[in-house]
């Protein structure tokens, strides 16, 4: 009987009617959360649409970005075991320098579509964004791929290694298709539908890849087939997105006979400040990785880009909340509601943290042993690095998902600002660090980098909206997972030597977060909202967990709950 009522709410929640003989249930006006970072304030309607469509895009970005995560690395396994050590470092140079230029051809205008779609209402300015974003996109995508092709072996002299030549030269190929993939992908952002970027862009792009390379496992294969394989992959995933396009983007936009014409400023205004502010933050992510590669052999960017690989996870649950927290908070800001910014970026950072702890606790406590369990031990040379990059890998997910928001909010210029103050650190400490200490001074210029483009960003957000993560909520059952489960991870991986012992720490320190978020009454009743976004993902209801923790969930405080008058 129970699980049938939970049904029947279920179902009327996607429906948005009430159940036969119920009424609808109340939402309680007032300040809640928002105005005190009380864990335990009540939500109103408009926090329930937030986070629901918060919980729903996260959950389904979350499985496209653990997808990618375990695709991409069991094919990177493959390939680091086939390839010699400079051949994996060819193969990591070749993929930054095109990620780069991909990033810099499509002059933002992924995000600045986004943005503009998620804020804008009339549907011919929408159809006049989508049709000019689309043609920048195609014009810029066979532009610079064909620039990389032709300048490959200026390229390749930089790095001082002619076996360059061919790499970026087909390389070149992935160019066009990112900056094809990420337009279109952009434009479903900004209708709030993440499938296409978590499912067809990253989650299929990188079990092609994977696919690819178990198929040429049985041959001597080298590094040209493995950059085969990388080029196939996208190709194929781009050809997905373009077919889901063709499907749903008619639906999106309705033809309603105005004619044609063409798009605000505001999208060039958008679409410059982005491309500035992705320009940068690319450069502060790889420039460190290039600057290593002119100084120091092949092999020791590839025992770097192996450590990187792994500290990136860290990072993976921010991105998949980021890539939805744009469009949401783009259109509560077009409502005029920054509470309800505030109440959604805490709830929802709490809830990455149940991804991000126990690969912190792995990677930051017992480096060596991760490096070995993932690349084999010839590449555990690189722990010490991984150690350094991990530390700022979490604070950035502790910190919550500041660029995304900031867009959401508008102001590209401060996001621009930012990345140049960050790209400046990495770079200037990078040609500082890197020639003396090679991958150490790589990871600690990253390092500085990336704690610093947070924390400007952070900044910028509780100066004009009072934003933060930054709660007793979040950072209370933090400390104490941290102070039990990291001692305990160094004596576990000390006591047994094999390096699969990650395998029950790693669910050991997600157990861990989870009951100690329980036993200090960390929950919130808008972490119940999110929990019915992951319901409709699921297309069930859940009322077992439900009815569980909400024993947990801590009640609001007097000062938190709307004043009822005298």
């Amino acid at each position: 009987m129970v699980r049938r009522q939970a049904w029947d709410e279920f179902r009327a929640d996607r429906t948005g009617l009430t159940v036969e003989g119920q009424d609808p249930p109340p939402s309680l006006p007032g300040p809640g959360l928002a105005d005190t970072g009380d864990p335990g304030a009540e939500v109103t309607d408009r926090v329930e649409n937030s986070l629901r469509a918060v919980g729903r895009g996260s959950v389904i970005s979350l499985v496209g970005s653990v997808a990618q995560i375990l695709l991409t690395a069991f094919a990177y396994i493959i390939a680091v075991r086939i390839l010699s050590v400079p051949s994996w470092g060819e193969f990591t140079l070749g993929v930054s320098v095109t990620g780069l230029l991909s990033t810099m051809g499509l002059l933002g205008m992924g995000q600045a579509m986004a943005r503009s779609l998620a804020y804008e209402q009339d549907p011919a300015e929408r159809r006049a964004i989508i049709r000019w974003g689309l043609g920048v996109a195609i014009v810029a995508a066979f532009a610079l791929s064909f620039a990389v092709w032709a300048l490959s072996p200026w390229m390749a002299r930089g790095f001082h290694n002619t076996a360059l030549v061919p790499v970026f030269q087909l390389m070149s190929i992935t160019v066009g298709f990112s900056i094809l993939s990420i337009a279109i992908s952009g434009i479903f952002q900004g209708f709030k539908d993440v499938l296409p970027n978590a499912i067809l862009r990253n989650g299929l792009n990188a079990g092609l890849f994977l696919i690819f390379l178990i198929a040429l496992v049985g041959f001597d294969i080298g590094l040209l087939a493995v950059m085969v394989a990388y080029v196939a992959a996208g190709a194929v995933s781009l050809l997905a997105l373009v077919g889901y396009a063709l499907r749903k983007l008619p639906r999106q936009v309705n033809h309603d006979g105005v004619p044609r014409r063409r798009p605000k400023r505001s999208l060039w205004h958008f679409t410059l400040a982005f491309w500035g502010s992705n320009n940068l933050l690319y450069i502060t992510a790889y420039a460190d990785t290039l600057i290593l590669g002119v100084f120091w052999p092949s092999s020791e960017v590839g025992y770097y880009s192996a450590a990187m690989t792994l500290a990136r996870i860290l990072l993976f649950g921010t991105l998949a909340l980021a890539f939805i927290f744009l469009p949401v908070a783009a259109g509560l800001m077009r409502d005029g509601d920054p509470d309800t910014i505030r109440t959604t970026y805490l709830t929802s950072t709490r809830w990455v943290l149940v991804v991000t702890v126990p690969f912190f606790l792995l990677f930051a406590f017992a480096p060596k042993t991760s490096m070995e369990f993932v690349w084999g031990h010839r590449y555990i040379a690189g722990a010490p690095a991984l150690q350094i990059l991990v530390i700022t890998s979490f604070f950035s997910t502790v910190v919550g998902p500041v660029q995304s928001c900031l867009g959401g909010l508008g102001k590209a210029k401060v996001m621009a600002w930012n990345a140049g103050a960050s790209a400046a650190a990495n770079i200037s400490l990078s040609l500082l660090l890197i020639p003396s200490l090679g991958l150490l001074g790589a990871a600690i210029a990253w390092g500085v980098a990336r704690a610093l483009l947070p924390l400007l960003g952070l900044r910028a957000l509780w100066t004009s909206h009072r934003i933060t993560s930054f709660r007793r909520s979040l950072l209370v059952p933090l400390g104490i997972t941290l102070a039990i489960g990291g001692p305990v991870v160094v004596f576990a991986t000390m006591m047994v030597r094999t390096p699969w012992v990650v395998v029950p720490l790693f669910f050991f320190g997600a157990g861990l977060y989870i009951l100690v978020v329980l036993l200090t009454r960390s929950l919130s009743r808008a972490d119940l909202v999110i929990l019915a976004g992951v319901e409709r993902v699921l297309g069930r209801p859940l009322p077992e967990l439900r009815s569980f923790l909400l024993r947990f969930v801590r009640e609001p405080s007097p000062r938190a709950l709307p004043s009822t008058g005298s």
